[in-house]
């Protein structure tokens, strides 16, 4: 899974939390959905219609899957 970039600027020189400056200048609010990223989870979920259909738990590859090539599972 890859990670999804937010649309809010960083605070890179102090304590790298978002401030209410926007880091895009073209984004479609009015298609957007809403997410809450809560720190320390590493799960995706999929909804359809307003019900879950699938529930994905992220696993970074080890040291040998990454010799092999792979970057993501």
């Amino acid at each position: 899974m890859e990670k999804i970039p937010t649309i809010f600027d960083r605070n890179w020189e102090t304590n790298r939390k978002i401030n209410d400056k926007l880091a895009v200048t073209d984004f479609d609010f009015k298609n957007a959905i809403a997410t809450e990223k809560l720190d320390g989870t590493n799960v995706r979920i999929t909804v359809r219609n307003h019900t879950v259909v699938r529930v994905e738990k992220r696993r970074n590859p080890d040291k040998k899957q990454k010799a092999n090539g792979i970057k993501d599972p």
